[in-house]
């Protein structure tokens, strides 16, 4: 009798130990639609493993633990997805983001004729069963803004929140490795570098087209602290819980600067702005010509009538980005 307890014992250690091991899994990630990216956090440091649908091979700590991935593709939410070891298959619906410009009926007839085309081109690029190729990485804050400009045609302004990992990867490097005069620089190349530059170049492709569409406005926002592109951190950044303000001196500046290109109105975020108490966002303002074609975003940067504007809440400062 005790030499069978003994045996239990033994066999319960056993059971424990194993289920403590780390194993290995392939599991297929679906989505609907298509496309998404597949990305994983693992202290504080975001990888992209793949695209929706792909088979991934998952490494757990142990065969009772779970993962915890994030799905997004351009235009709609970032989706949260519960992975565990004992999963074959796991898919996700994601969901749309109402980007689209808004046509109010008291609209002109030639306000109406290009938001419809730009709402048209919208649905094509991010929500077709072929969407654009080579973006990922941001979201839309809100809806597609346009204004008229002094000519008597627009600007579509484009606002976009970069993720996380564009803190990890380039702001710690930068604020090392660059003078405090040249960091607004090396931070709005990167951003270009990053996600504004492959976003413009497909607006630019699509709007150009439209001989009332002037220029294209990409906002590119990104937060110096940990955020994440969904739930409560999202929400902070892309509704009113969003509080803007004026900086002391350079207000007036960058107003100038800004009616310069006829983008009063756009200015969301408009001067700095904080979210609660805690995280810091910035913008910077890529303001590019439907006269410009390019393949490579890092042509844009170069090219005549592209201005970047941005505000450095470090400094209290609005900047003209020098190339």
């Amino acid at each position: 009798m005790a030499s069978g307890l003994v045996l239990f014992a033994v066999c319960a250690v056993a059971a424990v130990t194993n289920a403590q091991e780390p194993v290995q899994r392939s599991i297929r990630i679906t989505s609907d639609p298509a496309g998404a990216e597949i990305c994983e956090t693992v202290e504080g440091k975001s990888s992209c493993l793949g695209y929706t649908p792909a088979s991934l091979q998952l490494a757990f700590r142990s065969s009772t633990s779970a993962k915890r991935l994030h799905l997004s593709r351009v235009g709609y939410k970032t989706a949260r997805l519960i992975v565990t070891s004992a999963d074959s298959v796991k898919s996700c619906n994601l969901e749309p983001r109402d980007v689209y410009v808004d046509i109010s009926p008291s609209a002109s007839t030639k306000e109406k004729e290009v938001f419809a085309f730009i709402n048209d081109k919208i649905r094509n690029l991010f929500f077709s069963p072929q969407p654009a190729k080579g973006l990922h990485g941001f979201e839309f804050l809100g809806r597609f803004n346009v204004q008229e400009t002094d000519k008597g045609k627009f600007s579509v302004i484009v606002p976009i929140m970069v993720e996380d990992s564009f803190r990890t990867k380039y702001i710690s490097k930068i604020d090392r490795d660059y003078p405090a005069e040249r960091r607004a620089n090396e931070t709005a190349n990167a951003l270009w570098q990053e996600y504004a530059g492959s976003l413009a170049s497909v607006l630019l492709n699509a709007f150009s087209r439209n001989k009332n569409i002037e220029n294209v406005v990409v906002l590119a926002s990104y937060s110096r602290v940990k955020f994440t592109l969904e739930d409560e951190d999202y929400a902070f950044i892309a509704t009113s819980k969003v509080y803007t303000g004026s900086y002391t001196k350079g207000s007036g500046e960058w107003k100038t600067q800004v009616d310069t290109y006829q983008v009063t109105k756009f200015a969301v975020p408009y001067g700095y702005t904080t979210i609660a108490s805690s995280i810091k966002v910035y913008t910077v303002a890529y303001i590019i010509p439907t006269t410009n074609s390019f393949h490579r975003p890092s042509e844009t940067l170069s090219l005549n009538g592209v201005s970047i504007l941005s505000n450095d809440n470090r400094t209290n400062k609005f900047l003209e980005i020098e190339r």
